[in-house]
This record gives C-alpha cells, sequence and structure tokens, in this order.
C-alpha cells in the first residue's frame, strides 16, 4: 500500500518537498495601489517570499477579452497562511469564473 505523502524519495536527498501547482480560478479582486489583487492560501507551509513562482492566465475563448485587458502582473509568494501567493492584475477580470491561472512553485 502506498503512502501519499508532501515528500518524494531521492537518492542523493531522501526527503525533498514536492512543488505544489495548481489553478486558481474564481478568485476574488480587489483594488490596491493601480493593480488588482487576490490571494491562495495553504499552498505549501514551506513557501519562502524567496520561493521561485511560475503563473500563466488560462486563455480559451470565453475569456479572450479579460485575458488581453487583465493580464498577470506578477505573483508573489508569502509565507502567511500557510504559504500563500498573491496574483496581481491589470485590471479587474469582469467574469472571475472565467479567469483561471495556472501556477506552480518551482524551488522552495
Amino acid at each position: 500500500m502506498s503512502v501519499l505523502t508532501p515528500y518524494a524519495s531521492q537518492p542523493d536527498q531522501p526527503f525533498n518537498l514536492i512543488q505544489p501547482s495548481g489553478v486558481a480560478n474564481n478568485l476574488r479582486w480587489t483594488s490596491n495601489a493601480g493593480v488588482y489583487v487576490a490571494y491562495i492560501s495553504n499552498v505549501s507551509p514551506s513557501l519562502q517570499t524567496t520561493s521561485g513562482l511560475s503563473c500563466s492566465v488560462q486563455t480559451t475563448t470565453s475569456n479572450t477579452t479579460d485575458s488581453l485587458n487583465s493580464w498577470l502582473v506578477s505573483a508573489v509568494p508569502l509565507t502567511l497562511s500557510g504559504g500563500s501567493i498573491q496574483f496581481q492584475v491589470a485590471a479587474n477580470p469582469t467574469v472571475p469564473s472565467a479567469f483561471p491561472i495556472s501556477w506552480a512553485v518551482t524551488n522552495f
């Protein structure tokens, strides 16, 4: 029986954290200094402000306008709330449920 854990066994480093990833969608966006921000939490308790992230807006025919107008400005890793990511976009997405952002932690 295999046990799922947040660790992957490697021959040279027996306990490496698996780098989490996912899709954030239908986020609540708030205005902040000329950009709109939203957060996801509980990404990983190992997330640090120096952690690397890879993020992109997933574009489909249903969100082309939002993808062009509300492009992703940045994604900032935070140590709050079990490891969080703050997304910043240029404009408030008109249809938050059709504005998915794929994200991945590239390094801790």
